[in-house]
């Protein structure tokens, strides 16, 4: 899963903005994609996280297994494990059970969904 999300911000990275890709994985197994190519003035763009969960809604696969996001650092090529924006969190809680690969002080974690927002506004 890592690794599909890491091909995908390098593949669609644009230079000059921030490259985020997220990538969910149903149930059924299916891989689907999201990139948020962050601008430089304001709010608007939307999560890669959030685009890829609705990719998968949007071919009817809404049964969501495992979510990661990276970020690319063309500078060095290489890219870091990004956390779910808050946005994001109160949109991914509407898909649990969902595990999301964390980056939690340097290291990797699956986590279940639920212990990234214990308190959620249902």
């Amino acid at each position: 899963l890592l690794q599909k999300a890491v091909e995908h911000v390098k593949k669609r990275h644009q230079v000059g903005k921030v490259s985020i890709a997220g990538v969910v994985r149903t149930k059924k197994d299916n891989f689907y994609s999201g990139t948020n190519m962050k601008y430089h003035m304001g709010n608007i763009s939307s999560c890669a996280g959030r685009n890829a969960v609705y990719t998968a809604l949007n071919e009817g696969d809404d049964k969501l297994d495992t979510l990661v996001e990276v970020k690319y650092f063309p500078e060095d090529d290489h890219c870091e494990v990004v956390n779910a924006c808050g946005i994001c969190r109160q949109v991914l809680l509407y898909h649990t059970p969902l595990k999301v690969i964390i980056d939690k002080n340097g290291i990797l974690e699956t986590v279940e969904f639920e212990e990234l927002i214990p308190f959620a506004f249902i």
